[in-house]
């Protein structure tokens, strides 16, 4: 796999009390075309922070991030955020309007009545057929969370970034969801960056897991998981794998 994305040296930094407090320090690492990366860490480390800063939500203080040769300044619709909050659907639209919203923006270009069956598509893909007429307030929270995944894959961006999805749903829910991500990861071929505090769904979804540190805000150890998919969680090279990342995080 292409490296598509280029971390380096990255430090952001914020005055409290006339005193300079690291967020991140001096962070490298770089992203395969087509990989599933995961971060995870305490607490405070700057985990979403970091996604925060290759999303172009924030300027960074020091270091750069390149993505294919370009230096990340500002939000663009090839790098699409995902967030924890089941609020970031608009709630006077149906679901399927929800995630024509961004076609309609980006893809004028296109028939609308292809831009329809597109985002028809990607529900599908979600498994929300038969739901493109209900509203967010008439779904679960696990449905919103993939009418919003759908909404993002829709623009097809470069890089889908995903800052704890599914920290506020059910174990039930989560598990079903990263299934899910699973399957359309593998079909889409997308760049997934997804951010975790929970090491277990960490392995069960990625390639590589970057495993932070706080004071300072930095790298630990960047782990390979090269456990066959799909993945047993209660397998004992599994419980290993975690085992080696918590080891990681808590040191």
């Amino acid at each position: 796999m292409i490296s598509l994305l280029e971390i380096k040296d990255l430090s952001k930094f914020f005055i409290k009390d006339k005193e300079k407090v690291n967020v991140l320090n001096k962070v490298s690492f770089y992203v395969k075309k087509g990989e599933f990366l995961s971060v995870v860490g305490p607490s405070g480390c700057g985990k979403s922070t970091l996604l925060g800063l290759i999303a172009g939500f924030d300027k960074y203080d020091e270091g750069s991030i390149i993505l294919k040769g370009k230096k990340i300044l500002k939000p663009s619709s090839n790098r699409i955020m995902v967030f924890q909050d089941f609020n970031q659907l608009f709630p006077w639209k149906t679901i399927l309007q929800n995630v024509l919203f961004p076609l309609n923006i980006n893809k004028k270009q296109i028939a609308l009545n292809k831009r329809i069956q597109l985002a028809k598509n990607y529900l599908k893909m979600v498994k929300l057929e038969g739901y493109e007429d209900y509203y967010p307030h008439e779904v679960s929270g696990g449905m919103k969370q993939r009418a919003a995944i759908a909404r993002a894959l829709a623009i097809k961006p470069e890089v889908l970034l995903m800052d704890e999805p599914f920290g506020s749903l059910d174990v039930q829910t989560r598990i079903n969801l990263q299934s899910i991500l699973i399957e359309l990861w593998k079909e889409i071929e997308s760049t997934i960056i997804f951010v975790t505090h929970d090491i277990e769904e960490a392995v069960i979804l990625s390639d590589r897991i970057i495993a932070m540190g706080r004071s300072p805000s930095s790298i630990r150890d960047i782990i390979v998981n090269n456990l066959d998919r799909p993945r047993d969680r209660l397998s004992t090279e599994f419980i290993e794998k975690a085992k080696e990342i918590y080891d990681k995080v808590r040191e």
